[in-house]
């Protein structure tokens, strides 16, 4: 079953982990990959990486995310509103193809909601990732959410519903998201 989390919920989730030894750091090796690249892309948002790493100090590498350069009203609308997720159900589809995986469960009806924004897996680093999110019976037939992962386990996700998937989308933003 899938938690929301409050983010003093998700810190003593994430160092139970830790002292469990289920959340590492990430490898120097790939650390120092991504520093000798020059590839801009590879550099996320400073506010992002401020943000972040203020929350769950030690994860997310020091600065660097597999994501593109994130436009800043991007950034504040996760910074505002982003939802921290665990307890994921897999759902095996396309390696690398996150977004596109949950665009077709949406299509097919499969989940209710596309959510966009990050997801740590277990070296610490928190990578570019989209998920699903349905609605199920709950305890006394109460609905709740429900993550939906389609690529490979994550420990943690936080991030927003999409607006290229809402009925009603905030004009201001959807150029950031899609």
């Amino acid at each position: 079953m899938s938690t929301k989390l409050t983010y003093s919920e998700a810190q003593a989730y994430l160092a139970d982990l830790a002292q469990r030894g289920e959340l590492g750091p990430m490898a120097e090796e790939w650390v120092e990959r991504l520093a000798a690249k020059a590839w801009p892309w590879f550099r996320s948002s400073e506010k992002l990486d401020d943000f972040l790493q203020g929350l769950f100090p030690g994860t997310h590498a020091g600065g660097w995310s597999t994501t593109v350069v994130i436009a800043e009203p991007a950034v504040d609308h996760l910074v505002n509103y982003g939802e921290l997720w665990v307890g994921p159900v897999f759902s095996e589809m396309e390696v690398r193809r996150c977004h596109d995986n949950v665009a077709c469960l949406y299509a097919e009806g499969i989940i209710d909601e596309v959510y966009t924004g990050f997801a740590l897996t277990k070296d610490g680093m928190w990578r570019s990732h989209s998920w699903g999110m349905r609605l199920v019976p709950g305890e006394n037939n109460e609905p709740v959410w429900e993550v939906i992962e389609t690529t490979e386990p994550r420990l943690m996700y936080f991030g927003v519903p999409d607006p290229e998937f809402d009925e009603d989308p905030n004009p201001d933003l959807l150029p950031y998201f899609s």
